[in-house]
């Protein structure tokens, strides 16, 4: 909780502060106190300490904390010296099977973008996993991947995700509604594109 005030409720923030005493916490073994370590070591310091924030990050994910397990996934994934990319579809498999939308999100991510050769037809079903939970980033890349991706795109299910994510006031949704009706369906419907658009 110290470590919370010293980096939430300062400004500027406490960061060494904070490093100690989630250190302190982290090595008796608190879980949260790990992934907040982990955080910040990756994110917030400057220079980030990489190697630290996995350490911790592993921690908490062997103890089964889904934040930490999608963290330590996309650590290892955008690795720019070695990215190691079957250890973080590991992590993040993980925190979906246990229902994690963001887990799943990222996990389709990396499926369609960073494994090589592209796993599509597994990044659609954790993506749809996610969008079904509602989780808005997942509803837009579904949806991308619906439209321009696979051999056969449906516009149809691609305009209900976007629907949804943009209803909920996603810009990038709305962009991408508006581009589908203005440019994709015969006739275009021009004045559902320009709502979206604008």
């Amino acid at each position: 909780e110290l470590g919370l005030q010293l980096t939430q409720q300062l400004d500027p923030p406490d960061l060494e502060g904070a490093r100690a005493w989630w250190t302190r916490a982290a090595e008796a073994g608190h879980v949260e106190a790990q992934v907040n370590l982990g955080l910040l070591l990756a994110d917030r310091l400057d220079p980030p300490d990489v190697a630290a924030a996995r350490v911790w990050y592993t921690r908490a994910a062997e103890a089964g904390d889904t934040d930490a397990q999608v963290s330590l996934g996309l650590l290892l994934a955008r690795n720019r010296d070695q990215p190691r990319v079957a250890a973080a579809r590991a992590w993040l498999e993980k925190a979906a099977q246990q229902g994690d939308p963001e887990a799943q999100d990222c996990l389709g991510v990396l499926l369609a973008n960073w494994q090589k050769p592209p796993d599509l037809k597994a990044a659609r079903v954790w993506w749809s996993r996610a969008a079904e939970a509602g989780h808005t980033r997942a509803q837009v890349n579904l949806g991308l991947l619906l439209a321009d991706s696979i051999d056969s795109p449906d516009l149809t299910v691609a305009r209900m995700w976007w629907e949804r994510a943009a209803e909920g006031g996603d810009a990038d949704a709305q962009f991408y509604l508006g581009r589908l009706l203005a440019d994709k369906f015969d006739p275009p419907e021009l004045a559902g594109a320009h709502a979206w658009y604008k």
